[in-house]
């Protein structure tokens, strides 16, 4: 679930304050195992592994995970990368395990201010991140990928891989107006 939202406000005194704000819930993790699934190309599909029944595929709950401290998911709990051998998976396309959610608010603050009756200047100051909140990043649209190694094959599978939102940001500008 998204949730976004902007306002903007123009007071007395040449004073506008304006915001964005974006809420999301985490984006389901698709599990694969790419680098022994040997299913031909011709085929268009993936080997995707399923949760071995009763096993919890988490190291750690997502709440207290560390990503200095190890991976979030094991791999044991998961079909071995041994059996693709022509072999799709029993998992699903989109699990329900989920990545962690976003959270941003920018907000600007301009003053307009009347030089003379055919030149203003705007001074105005933005803040990009303003509360500084850090997400381990799944943001396709910003650049971002998975925040975690989602390739079950892989030596570092559950490991975080640097991936995170932006830090605050300030910017500040005048503008002249004639």
């Amino acid at each position: 679930m998204a949730k976004s939202g902007r306002s903007s406000r123009q007071g007395c005194g040449g004073w506008q304050l304006s915001s964005n704000l974006r809420l999301n819930d985490g984006r389901p993790i698709n599990f694969r195992s790419s680098s022994v699934c040997n299913i031909p190309g011709q085929l268009a599909a993936e080997c995707i592994p399923g949760v071995l029944p009763g096993a919890d595929p988490y190291v750690v709950k997502p709440g207290n995970w560390d990503p200095g401290a190890g991976p979030l998911f094991k791999a044991s709990a998961f079909e071995p990368p041994s059996s693709f051998n022509y072999y799709l998976g029993q998992g699903a396309r989109i699990s329900n395990y989920r990545a962690f959610g976003y959270q941003n608010q920018d907000i600007a603050l301009a003053k307009t201010i009347k030089l003379t009756e055919k030149l203003g200047m705007q001074l105005r100051g933005e803040f990009f991140n303003v509360w500084n909140w850090h997400t381990f990043a799944m943001m396709e649209n910003i650049g971002y990928g998975l925040p975690i190694n989602n390739d079950v094959s892989s030596p570092t599978f559950g490991d975080w891989n640097g991936n995170e939102s932006p830090p605050r940001n300030i910017q500040v500008a005048i503008k002249f107006m004639f």
